[in-house]
């Protein structure tokens, strides 16, 4: 076995009394983080508790059973399902003889290996550093017991002289850089704005399926888009222009996936990131339809679009893999019924074969172009400007050349409609959109 690989033991506690399917898609979810994360599943144990002991998590008789697992399996690492305490990480690790991580420490390990550019690693150590300053001790920073691999990396690789007071001056630091990439952002955002070109955002549960669902939509062959069978495979958001069948543009954004209970460090530290979903004119919820849980998937998305105050922003909720969900997934349309409430319309496609790509891009346009009015314009031949803010701003339907000026027919938003009033520009108003 590779030195950095480390054999884990999953620790899966049910406070809520859940279904036997629910239990088992949360290890199987905990499984596949830890195999991300490039480590070994060796065992599992599970506890049922109506609250968590306030020392271990567990009961003492859980921790002596995972004693004789860590044993048994030769085993260096537990991860708990859920978020431990500073005191409970500590009793625990004083009991077993293997490195203890909760869920949120393990997905934060995997967004230090996903993250590529400058912005996303300053994001990443931010939440890191947040998490880890309630639970200093008189170890430091010393993140595991391990010579190397998980939990390691970032602030982990800091000892006893990085106290509270340099943590906070690295915590200060990187807030005043994500403060200037998010001016960066907003004014990158207004440049969109003037362009008037509409943006519309991925997003959905971690591996559905976007960044594959993104590469059918344009089109490319670019390897970016070649989706990974792994949670959290892409983190840096990525934005493209497409054009739709009607001949108009828009901007489509792909950014990091969500999953459950996602920690809250990460929402905060990636808020800049986020807030590209916020600006969006339409969501596109790619889900996986041969998933088991893909009722939960939905509703785990449509909480995080809550906390981020985008709910209200018109979705189509795209659902993934239509080549295989009725064969796993055979009562795919009632839980999709059921889930899929707050969508303008649901749409089967499969990004594999390319099922429905079209129907998928015809639905954005008709969406995005909810509101738009059918006008006909008659622009003065000493008033050429209007043709161009014309063509990046409206979407052209026919130009003719007459003696009086440029007729031009347009589908026009509310916010064409008030820029040609206040102009002053003629206009015979035709059917609503």
């Amino acid at each position: 076995m590779e030195e950095n690989i480390n054999k884990a033991i999953l620790v899966l506690v049910d406070l809520n009394s859940k279904s036997e399917d629910q239990l088992k898609w949360e290890l199987e979810e905990l499984e596949e983080l830890v195999k991300t994360s490039g480590n070994l599943v060796v065992a599992a144990a599970e506890q049922r508790r109506q609250n968590p002991h306030p020392a271990f998590f567990v009961g003492k008789g859980k921790v002596e059973e995972l004693v004789h697992l860590v044993e048994e399996h030769e085993a260096n690492l537990i991860v708990f399902s859920q978020q431990l305490n500073p005191a409970q990480l500590r009793n625990l690790e004083e009991m077993i003889p293997a490195k203890v991580l909760d869920r949120t420490q393990l997905i934060l390990h995997i967004f230090a290996q996903r993250a590529n550019s400058m912005e996303g690693k300053l994001q990443v150590e931010l939440a890191q550093l947040q998490y880890s300053l309630p639970r200093l001790t008189g170890k430091g920073l010393e993140m595991s017991r391990l010579a190397g691999g998980i939990g390691t990396r970032g602030p982990g690789e800091t000892k006893l002289e990085t106290d509270r007071r340099r943590i906070r001056k690295r915590i200060d630091y990187i807030k005043a850089r994500l403060t200037e990439v998010e001016k960066r952002r907003e004014q990158q955002r207004q440049n969109r704005k003037k362009r008037g070109v509409p943006l519309v955002s991925l997003v959905g549960y971690t591996n559905a399926g976007k960044t594959s669902t993104m590469r059918a939509i344009l089109g490319e062959n670019d390897d970016q888009f070649i989706g990974e069978d792994k949670l959290f495979a892409t983190l840096d958001t990525t934005i493209r222009q497409v054009e739709l069948p009607g001949g108009s543009m828009t901007l489509i954004s792909d950014t990091v996936g969500f999953v459950q209970d996602l920690p809250h460090q990460l929402v905060d530290a990636f808020k800049a990131t986020l807030e590209e979903v916020a600006e969006a004119n339409l969501i596109l919820h790619v889900v996986d339809g041969a998933h088991s849980q893909v009722e939960e998937q939905v509703r785990t998305v449509e909480l995080v679009l809550k906390e981020l105050e985008c709910d209200s922003i018109p979705s189509l909720l795209i659902v993934n893999k239509c080549d295989v969900w009725q064969e796993e997934n055979p009562h795919i349309e009632l839980v999709l019924e059921n889930a899929s409430k707050n969508a303008i319309a649901v749409i089967p496609m499969s990004a594999k074969t390319g099922d429905n790509v079209q129907q998928v891009m015809t639905k954005i346009e008709k969406a995005l172009q909810k509101g738009y009015r059918k006008l006909k314009i008659v622009v003065p031949y000493a008033r050429g400007g209007v043709i161009e803010y014309l063509r990046q701003k409206a979407l052209i339907e026919n130009l003719e050349y007459k003696e009086s000026g440029v007729e031009v027919l347009i589908k026009a938003s509310s916010e064409v409609q008030g820029w040609l009033k206040k102009n002053g520009l003629s206009e015979e108003v035709g059917s609503n959109e």
